[in-house]
């Protein structure tokens, strides 16, 4: 399950980024 939490920390990364 390391690679899920991986890829949902990518996802916040990308929204953090998004927002700017």
């Amino acid at each position: 399950m390391k690679n899920s939490k991986a890829a949902a920390n990518i996802l916040q990364l990308l929204f953090f980024f998004a927002k700017l």
